[in-house]
């Protein structure tokens, strides 16, 4: 995997995963300059799509859609390096089941689920572009995603008003992460049944005490007339 990446000038590092998938390494003993320069080698290989930069980091994919991440570390003169294998995608078939129906099918049906449960739905889906993951987030909103919101330029997050929660984010290379989670819905659910059943419980106590026949209710009348006498009784002797 590491082919897709140009040389480093020092020969000094350690590998730490070598894989079909991720690959990343430490180099040692480069300068910011070094740096500068091993930025610039990988532009030149291709990983100019949606980068971000900054004076310590970059970050890019390739037109493949292998995503590149690298940090440096002044102090002690290292280039973290680290690289994913893009994501394989297939035709996708929006669920009709809990958590995922709750959500509105995207316009792409390329993708790739990540989680699938009664609880928990997290989907990438490609071939969406940061102007169709901002539309998408607008259906979410129509859709009634809108409680304790909070949103920026690539993410949107959410719930419902029967608290399923929904985060979706742009993770750059036209992939859109889709995250459904219906955990707190069920607990929610599972209390109110529990409120229901001690109402219920309630309601039986009154309805019990209410059928007391006469002669009981009159035993504890008489018990509370006399224990105060007994009482006193004790307290004489």
């Amino acid at each position: 995997m590491a082919t897709v990446l140009p040389e480093p000038s020092t020969k000094k590092g350690e590998v730490i995963s070598n894989s079909d998938t991720p690959f990343s390494a430490d180099l040692y003993k480069c300068s910011s300059s070094d740096y500068s320069d091993y930025v610039e080698a990988c532009k030149e290989k291709g990983f100019t799509v949606d980068a971000e930069t900054n004076t310590t980091s970059y970050s890019a994919y390739n037109e493949e859609g292998y995503e590149l991440r690298l940090s440096y570390y002044e102090s002690s003169e290292e280039i973290s390096v680290s690289l994913e294998a893009p994501v394989e995608m297939s035709d996708l078939a929006w669920l009709t089941s809990a958590p995922g129906a709750t959500l509105p099918a995207p316009s792409s049906t390329r993708g790739s689920v990540v989680t699938d449960s009664s609880t928990s739905y997290v989907v990438l889906v490609g071939d969406m572009d940061q102007n169709a993951f901002s539309a998408y987030a607008d259906q979410c909103k129509a859709a009634g995603f809108t409680v304790d919101y909070s949103s920026g330029d690539t993410f949107y997050s959410a719930s419902n008003e029967d608290g399923v929660k929904i985060r979706i984010d742009y993770e750059g290379n036209n992939t859109v992460r889709i995250s459904a989670d219906a955990s707190d819905a069920s607990s929610t659910s599972a209390s109110v049944t529990s409120d229901s059943s001690s109402d219920s419980s309630t309601d039986t106590s009154t309805t019990d005490a209410s059928a007391v026949t006469p002669e009981f209710k009159e035993m504890r009348l008489l018990r509370g007339v006399h224990e105060p006498v007994l009482r006193l009784h004790r307290e004489v002797r």
